[in-house]
């Protein structure tokens, strides 16, 4: 038996028969060997069914394998299906369009040795539908480096400035994290970034400056797909932080971007993002704090 924590890896799968393989290829290939794989076919209408039992035919030794294929019931209902299923200490999940470096499990799961609640995720490799890294001008590149070359007091300002985790696949978490917060909320866009917002009260994120995991940009994405959808989502996700903020006066994160622990510095971030302030319609929640 190991005594490295099992760590279950939740795919949802989805209309990415060209990548799919790739995906899961990425997670037998890891160095860190105590894995539990869990992929779930969303009602996908390619072949992409047929390629995830072939890519499953020979798992590591180590590596419990559990396929399900069903009709669609869409993304954050996918991924809460799979992590209720998941028995592992650590959870995370990889998105069937992209694929992990092979030391990503290793080296965050070391992260979170010592954290529980505990969060981590990585920088990220930007690719396109080859798999070739995106140009340094291309815009989502552009966007990923100005968000982490702002000086801010801490990672989870960071991630309140922006979804600077870019995936849901590039978040590994406790159990115990995973239980405090519950599952991914219905956002057909944000519920990454809901998940993490929802986090900061109870772990600070920790983000390790190595890009581990390759997030693909395509035609056929769900943010390409929906980003209309981030109109209407993100205010609405940033709004709840900061009306969470309101109640919850004293969050077990110490070092949670509020007003209780960082007041000078929450009211500066305040105050210098005009584009929060755009979003949830000029309200001032420091009114309220």
């Amino acid at each position: 038996m190991s005594s490295e924590p099992l760590i279950s890896v939740v795919i949802p799968s989805y209309n990415h028969s060209q990548y799919i393989g790739q995906a899961i290829d990425s997670v037998f290939k890891q160095t860190y060997k105590n894995l539990e794989l869990i992929v779930i076919d969303d009602g996908s209408s390619d072949n992409s069914v047929q390629v995830i039992k072939s890519a499953l035919r020979r798992p590591p030794k180590k590596c419990k394998v559990q396929f399900i294929s069903r009709p669609n019931k869409g993304a954050h209902h996918t991924i809460n299906e799979g992590l209720e299923l998941a028995t592992g200490d650590y959870l995370t999940i990889l998105n069937s369009d992209d694929y992990y470096h092979k030391s990503r499990l290793s080296i965050l799961s070391k992260k979170l040795k010592k954290r529980q609640p505990g969060l981590v995720m990585s920088y990220v490799h930007h690719i396109d539908t080859e798999g070739k890294p995106l140009s340094v001008k291309h815009p989502m590149r552009e966007w990923y480096q100005a968000s982490l070359s702002k000086k801010l007091p801490s990672v989870g300002f960071r991630i309140l400035d922006s979804n600077i985790a870019v995936t849901t696949g590039n978040l590994m978490f406790t159990r115990t994290l995973y239980d405090k917060i519950g599952g991914f909320k219905d956002f057909m866009l944000c519920h990454d970034y809901d998940f993490l917002l929802r986090s900061l009260f109870y772990a600070e994120p920790v983000l390790v400056k190595k890009p581990l995991i390759n997030y693909r940009s395509h035609s056929a994405n769900t943010v390409t797909v929906f980003a209309h959808m981030a109109t209407s989502e993100t205010p609405q996700v940033a709004f709840n932080y900061f009306k969470e903020c309101i109640f919850n006066t004293q969050p077990e994160n110490k070092m949670a971007p509020c007003k209780a622990y960082w007041k000078k510095d929450f009211e500066k971030f305040w105050e210098q993002s005009s584009w929060i302030k755009d979003w949830i319609g000029g309200s001032n929640p420091l009114d309220f704090l």
